[in-house]
């Protein structure tokens, strides 16, 4: 499928910029009485951008200690509780598939992978080289190995994300620098 992705997004290695992405989802409790909406911190990012789009890489890691919400105590349950952050300090996104409006992947959280679904809409061109795109995506939090508090908190949390891109050095091609 090809679309006006390649004619501003020009083939090469990004760094997904940690300052400027945002990754915000909403939860629901099961009842749907209140939604609870939160952010998590990226902790690092790469996409290589093919000749042929369907041969791109993307990857990133969150922060599972990032998790944060209006309360304190529900972000210390969710963080220590639910995702077990001290011992799965990681939850991590590799795409398997890309297209210029979707990318399929493996979501990896406490050790437990499930697939996920990004429908990616159109990049924005940045100064310098880089680019901004938006992205959402639904997250089965029983497929994702996360069911503590089944008979509390909905199965689904909806994500938001702003992704920055910018170029990245020359010879550097994984997560970490």
């Amino acid at each position: 499928m090809e679309t006006n992705t390649r004619a501003t997004v020009q083939p090469g290695t990004y760094r997904l910029d940690p300052v400027h992405t945002t990754i915000r989802f909403t939860a629901y409790h099961l009842w749907g009485v209140k939604p609870v909406a939160g952010t998590f911190t990226l902790r690092s990012g790469v996409v290589v951008v093919a000749h042929d789009q369907r041969r791109s890489t993307v990857a990133a890691e969150l922060d599972a200690a990032s998790f944060h919400t209006d309360d304190p105590r529900r972000d210390r349950d969710v963080t220590g509780k639910f995702l077990h952050a001290a011992a799965h300090p990681t939850i991590a996104f590799r795409a398997t598939a890309t297209d210029s409006a979707r990318l399929d992947g493996v979501l990896t959280v406490r050790g437990t992978e499930s697939p996920l679904a990004l429908e990616v809409g159109p990049p924005e061109p940045l100064d310098g080289g880089g680019w901004r795109c938006a992205a959402t995506a639904r997250v089965d939090r029983f497929a994702a190995g996360v069911t503590t508090g089944r008979g509390i908190v909905h199965r689904w949390l909806d994500v938001e994300l702003t992704v920055v891109a910018v170029p990245a050095p020359v010879g550097c091609t994984g997560l970490r620098p």
